[in-house]
């Protein structure tokens, strides 16, 4: 097998299958944990209005709704960290997915430590990173490191200028391209600064 080239189809398609069946699993355990919370709400619920009248267990019906945010929250973090491994990957950046999902993770770092020092959040700079960074693989960009550096600067500043995190991504995926014109609100915004 040593020097025999895989398709890159084949790779991808291997991947999504275990990709996918993995999300399957955690999408049924993930419907089973929703069916448990939702009884512990309705049980907080008709608890709290026979015994108390709806004022000692309101804290505990917030604890299951805060439960239930953060298995959401952690199901966006971990879609987010497989969409970055997979580019990193087909762009050639990691040569395993392995070695990618380890990219990702040190990407989802720096997008924090940029949204603490930046207008911004984690989630405006991952949306438009994640949306432009193809264009910036396809243009040549030589790092990981320099497509996020661009990205994450002209999100902030476009941000501080009011245009939308995901708005800014297609923007930036249209310059990058060297697609950009009067039509592109973000080019507009940015006349003159860059």
């Amino acid at each position: 097998m040593a020097g025999k080239k895989i398709p890159v189809e084949t790779v991808l398609s291997a991947r999504d299958v275990n990709v996918n069946a993995t999300w399957e699993k955690l999408a049924q355990a993930a419907q089973h944990y929703h069916g448990a919370i939702s009884q512990a709400q309705s049980a907080f619920n008709g608890f709290q209005t026979l015994v108390t009248g709806g004022t000692v267990l309101a804290a505990g019906a917030g604890l299951v709704g805060t439960a239930t945010k953060i298995t959401e929250i952690g199901s966006a973090a971990e879609k987010t960290q497989q969409s970055l491994a997979g580019s990193f990957q087909v762009y050639g950046f990691a040569k395993s997915y392995a070695d990618a999902i380890y990219l990702a993770d040190d990407a989802v770092m720096k997008f924090k430590k940029d949204a603490a020092a930046l207008p911004g959040t984690t989630e405006d700079f991952i949306r438009s990173f994640d949306t432009n960074s193809m264009k910036q693989y396809e243009s040549g960009v030589s790092s990981i490191n320099e497509a996020m550096d661009r990205s994450n600067k002209l999100t902030a500043v476009l941000l501080a200028k009011g245009v939308d995190s995901g708005q800014i991504g297609r923007d930036l995926s249209q310059m990058f391209g060297g697609h950009a014109g009067a039509d592109v609100n973000s080019f507009v915004k940015l006349q003159g600064q860059l």
